[in-house]
């Protein structure tokens, strides 16, 4: 166990942005994007709900985990408020409004999925590492840092779902990828080929 507490805490080490602090943006919204690009955006925006959802797995899960672990697992779930809140900001930037039904059912079918640490680890490197980038590469000023803030959150966070899922034996299923399949598969479908 000591040596899992020494990968943790180097894991949690690496962190470029530890201290960051959930901000409004300051200007006006002036997208240099497609339509296509837009509604793409507007489709991962519809996923924020997740973010709390992914803190409680790690901390609601059935391991067994020893006090120290188990404070790193909250470091990562308090991360999770804060990408929910500025998640929340980037919604209002973008005049986000909700246009399908269809995130729902998804979002739905993840919650309903058992608590784990390997169900934490699909979603954000599933999907989560996947929209990031994207949002960095597509975005303006504001979406970029967003992206950046919580790109560097999650880095530390797949890395610790990952050694956690393996010590507590909580393999990945056939679920959770067909779930980042129909997760993506929307949010990309305005794309089409490009993507």
């Amino acid at each position: 166990m000591t040596n899992l507490i020494e990968q943790l805490d180097s894991i949690q080490s690496r962190r470029k942005f530890p201290n960051w602090k959930p901000k409004a943006p300051s200007g006006k919204w002036l997208p240099d994007m497609t339509d296509d690009q837009k509604e793409t955006l507007r489709r991962m925006l519809d996923f924020v709900d997740l973010e709390v959802a992914v803190g409680n797995w790690i901390t609601s899960n059935d391991a067994d985990t020893e006090e120290k672990v188990q404070s790193i697992v909250e470091r990562n779930q308090k991360d999770e408020l804060k990408h929910d809140e500025v998640l929340r900001y980037l919604r209002e930037y973008t005049s986000y409004r909700k246009q399908d039904e269809r995130p729902d059912s998804i979002v739905k079918a993840w919650q309903e999925q058992k608590p784990s640490f390997s169900l934490a680890f699909a979603l954000e490197m599933g999907v989560f590492m996947t929209i990031l980038p994207w949002i960095n590469k597509h975005g303006d000023l504001y979406c970029s840092q967003v992206s950046n803030w919580i790109s560097d959150d999650e880095v530390v966070h797949v890395r610790t779902n990952s050694l956690l899922s393996k010590a507590y034996k909580q393999s990945l299923s056939k679920r959770h990828f067909q779930l980042v399949k129909d997760t993506l598969s929307y949010i990309f479908e305005p794309l089409g080929d490009e993507y």
